[in-house]
């Protein structure tokens, strides 16, 4: 065989060789691709799962946040509420206790007088002899 002959049945091999190098690192390589494209659609179904999530939970969140701040508002309306019907109670323990004391210092001024007692609560007109059995009961001697 000549030597020109001979090299270019190496040059044809080494082609040839160099081709299916090639072709093997470009279908490789499309495999590659693939996998990686493959990969790529994968994290990106996660990442809208995630973000669906996310926005899931921060609607709840808002809900929690939206209901909280109701029941904030609320609870100060009852305070509110409960410390006008506490001042009203007040109120009306400090009237009947004044009432009380008036009726209490008409009933002395009766007895110390020795008059019958025209008091509603007590209307039967005292006796004279409770009366002034009282009277010397409320007078002490002078000492």
């Amino acid at each position: 065989m000549p030597h020109g002959a001979v090299a270019a049945r190496c040059y044809c091999l080494r082609a040839c060789t160099w081709r299916a190098i090639v072709g093997r690192q470009q279908t490789d390589l499309m495999l590659r691709i693939s996998e990686l494209e493959g990969q790529t659609i994968k994290h990106n179904l996660e990442k809208l799962k995630l973000q669906e999530d996310r926005d899931k939970l921060y609607e709840r969140f808002r809900e929690f946040r939206d209901k909280y701040n109701q029941l904030v508002g609320s609870k100060a309306e009852l305070q509110t509420s409960l410390i006008e019907a506490e001042e009203s109670k007040l109120q009306v323990s400090k009237a009947l206790l004044d009432l009380q004391i008036e009726n209490n210092q008409l009933k002395e001024m009766c007895v110390t007088r020795g008059t019958p007692c025209r008091v509603s609560c007590c209307s039967s007109p005292m006796p004279p002899s409770t009366a002034s059995t009282k009277k010397s009961l409320t007078s002490e001697p002078s000492s």
